[in-house]
C-alpha cells in the first residue's frame, strides 16, 4: 500500500518504484495506491480545488499505464468512500501481480 506519497517522487523514480514493487510482490500479490483526487461532481471539484489546490496537481489514473507496463494486471481506479470535509476527494488505483 502506498498512501499520499507517490506523487512526491520524480516521474522516473515513480516508474522505477512501481516496477520494483511488482518485482518483490509474491504471485497474485496486490498493490494499492491511495491519494487525493478531484471529485467528479463540478461543485465539489471547485471546492476541492480551492481547499487543496496545490496538492491536486496529479491524477491517480496517471499510474495505470505505469502499472500495466510493469506487469500488473486487473488495474483499476476509483473513488474511496472516505470523505474529507464532506468531499469525496480520495481516490485509489490498484492492481495484481499476476505472475507465475
Amino acid at each position: 500500500m502506498c498512501s499520499f506519497m507517490i506523487f512526491h517522487m520524480s516521474e522516473g523514480m515513480r516508474r522505477r518504484g512501481i516496477a520494483e514493487i511488482y518485482r518483490v510482490l509474491k504471485p497474485q500479490g496486490r498493490f494499492l495506491a491511495l491519494d487525493l483526487t478531484l471529485p467528479p461532481q463540478p461543485v465539489q471539484r471547485a471546492i476541492a480545488k480551492r481547499l487543496f489546490g496545490g496538492m491536486l496537481q496529479h491524477d491517480l489514473q496517471e499510474l495505470s499505464p505505469l502499472m500495466k507496463a510493469s506487469g500488473f494486471s486487473d488495474v483499476e481506479s476509483g473513488s474511496a468512500r472516505f470523505r474529507i470535509l464532506g468531499l469525496s476527494a480520495l481516490g485509489y488505483v490498484r492492481g495484481s501481480a499476476g505472475k507465475i
